[in-house]
């Protein structure tokens, strides 16, 4: 029965990544740029991509949160924290791999990964709390 608990943290953490990376994100986001006065780029294909990139960055995560908490035996708050921590270094280190972000020291930028760190590490709780949530009330009703 250890599988159901994997497929538990799978669908929490799509389930959060589409709202908290996804959805979440994206309007923290647009909110910072109308706030700093850069382009607002909103359009129905770019929320749909940062919702879809969410649920797969979300089920990633989730499987990160099944090894951290059966890895390190920590308690569901830590091992949350620790999660959004880790997958916030990993997008970013892919993403200077990749070429899609330049570091450049300026109060913007600051401020943006300042904004993604919190972000991921909400994602990060709030996923822990709805796996809870999730692992309690099927252990109620059993």
């Amino acid at each position: 029965m250890k599988n159901n608990g994997l497929w538990f943290t799978l669908l929490s953490g799509a389930v959060s990544g589409a709202l908290i990376l996804g959805i979440t994100g994206r309007t923290v986001i647009a909110i910072f740029s109308l706030i700093t006065e850069n382009s607002l780029n909103l359009s129905l294909r770019g929320i749909l991509q940062a919702i879809f990139l969410g649920i797969i960055i979300g089920s990633i995560g989730g499987m990160l949160l099944f090894i951290v908490k059966n890895l390190f035996r920590i308690n569901r708050f830590n091992s949350a924290i620790l999660t959004g921590f880790i997958l916030f270094i990993v997008s970013l280190f892919l993403a200077v791999i990749s070429g899609n972000f330049v570091l450049d020291i300026s109060y913007t930028q600051f401020c943006t990964l300042i904004i993604v760190v919190m972000m991921f590490l909400l994602y990060g709780v709030f996923t822990a709390g709805l796996l809870h949530r999730f692992t309690v009330n099927r252990k109620s009703y059993s």
